[in-house]
């Protein structure tokens, strides 16, 4: 099967370009090895116990440990903010769209020439 190709004003075919998104896979790859090597550098040189003392808990445990579950429950504390900031967002934006559109209705219908009185009919 052959590629499509396009037309331009000339007459000429000439076969579409494709445009890439964003860096590509290349470079997503290579910031993956390159945290994966920092992280590994970070549980590596960060192995020695530290006294860890929070509420009724005393224990000792790796630094790493603690650096990666502080790291982790700041990203999960960060989407649970962005969470509930994006809903309230979206709660607003769909609040004044529904807003914008009621006033449209009544401007439409103030500025409708054609209204019907039923008060005659009866």
């Amino acid at each position: 099967m052959e590629p499509p190709t396009l037309v331009t004003m000339t007459g000429m075919s000439t076969p579409p370009h494709r445009r890439g998104r964003g860096p590509g896979f290349a470079f997503a790859f290579l910031g993956a090895v390159l945290f994966a090597v920092a992280l590994i550098a970070l549980v590596w040189q960060n192995q020695a116990p530290v006294p860890l003392e929070w509420l009724w808990v005393e224990t000792e445990v790796p630094l790493f440990v603690i650096v990666l579950a502080t790291a982790l429950i700041a990203i999960l504390l960060d989407e649970l903010v962005g969470l509930v900031w994006r809903a309230r967002r979206r709660r607003r934006l769909s609040e004044k769209e529904e807003l914008k559109k009621l006033r449209a209705e009544k401007e439409a219908a103030v500025n409708d020439p054609v209204v019907e009185d039923r008060s005659s009919e009866d």
